[in-house]
């Protein structure tokens, strides 16, 4: 008799978190555009020093947030689907939009990058774009990036790295059940003085570990090693 896999009810907590973080995700990558004193792609003109603080305070915990939303997600699919089929649907959900990234979405943002540093020449943007898939053209010589090509996929990175962690999470599959059924009982057990405690731990634990990184680098290039 084939075992049926537990009900799960939407977890809509999650798909809030989801909208809000990368609602805040897009915000700060349009402050890059105008931040002082920090590199990125294309720069605006018109720049402001303050932005820096609202950025610096988002950059402690956004991307672990946006992993902890990742990781909760996965829990609930390989609960429902098992790991290997989680595993296989992680090519059509992550890399195939990564692929579709790295070929339309990204060579705009590297066109005009190349294109603000004097670097272009004469190329007009699909002259560019099929010198994209040419990687031996002169106008990326100084923008290799994945296996030394000119391909990149500068922020969706993210997606590589949640397909790996996935995989991964896929193997530990009978470990992570293992030790997730004593986490789910306990959790019904969770007392409300608790739960402030652990939302007390999070916050301090990202204010001590920035703390303790920020006398280990230069002030003056701080922004941009916390990219």
């Amino acid at each position: 008799m084939q075992q049926q896999s537990p009900q799960i009810s939407r977890r809509y907590e999650l798909d809030w978190m989801r909208v809000l973080a990368f609602g805040l995700l897009i915000t700060f990558h349009i402050g890059m555009f105008y931040v002082a004193d920090w590199g990125w792609h294309v720069k605006s003109e018109h720049s402001s020093d303050w932005l820096q603080y609202p950025m610096l305070w988002s950059n402690q915990w956004r991307m672990s947030l946006l992993f902890f939303i990742s990781g909760a997600a996965s829990y609930y699919l390989i609960r429902k689907q098992g790991g290997w089929h989680f595993y296989l649907t992680r090519h059509s959900r992550l890399l195939l939009p990564l692929l579709i990234g790295i070929a339309v979405v990204i060579p705009p943002q590297l066109y005009w990058e190349i294109k603000q540093a004097g670097q272009l020449g004469n190329l007009n943007y699909w002259q560019f774009w099929g010198a994209y898939f040419d990687f031996n053209h002169p106008a990326f010589d100084g923008y290799k990036a994945i296996m030394d090509t000119n391909l990149t996929w500068t922020h969706l990175w993210f997606l590589f790295y949640v397909f790996i962690y996935g995989g991964v999470a896929a193997l530990m599959t009978p470990i992570l059940k293992f030790v997730a059924k004593p986490l789910e009982l306990g959790a019904l057990k969770c007392t409300t003085f608790s739960k402030l405690v652990l939302l007390l731990v999070a916050p301090l634990y990202f204010v001590f570990t920035d703390w303790l990184l920020a006398g280990t680098r230069n002030p003056q290039i701080r922004p941009q090693f916390l990219l």
